[in-house]
């Protein structure tokens, strides 16, 4: 669980420093990438892993908690996000 936690640490930063996507996602971030800084995020959840590819339901806040469910890959031998929906 560790390294989808560090993950989700990386990405509330990630909007003031675009050189890290690499870092976080697996492919590009998309349009909406600024969006990701203006949130905290934690995993309500133990990951559901499936060989490379991981489900992690998120919980988003401060402006209002949500959850989300977001689909991580293991790329490079790290864990980064494929699909991560906002609100």
């Amino acid at each position: 669980m560790g390294e989808f936690t560090s993950v989700l640490r990386m990405l509330s930063d990630s909007a003031q420093d675009p050189a890290r996507a690499p870092e976080i996602f697996s492919g590009t971030p998309g349009k909406d990438s600024a969006r990701y800084g203006a949130f905290v995020y934690d995993m309500v959840a133990p990951p559901k892993i499936d060989g490379d590819t991981a489900t992690v339901r998120i919980q988003m806040r401060p402006k209002a908690t949500k959850e989300a469910e977001w689909i991580f890959v293991r790329d490079g031998g790290k864990w980064k996000i494929k699909a991560a929906p906002l609100p």
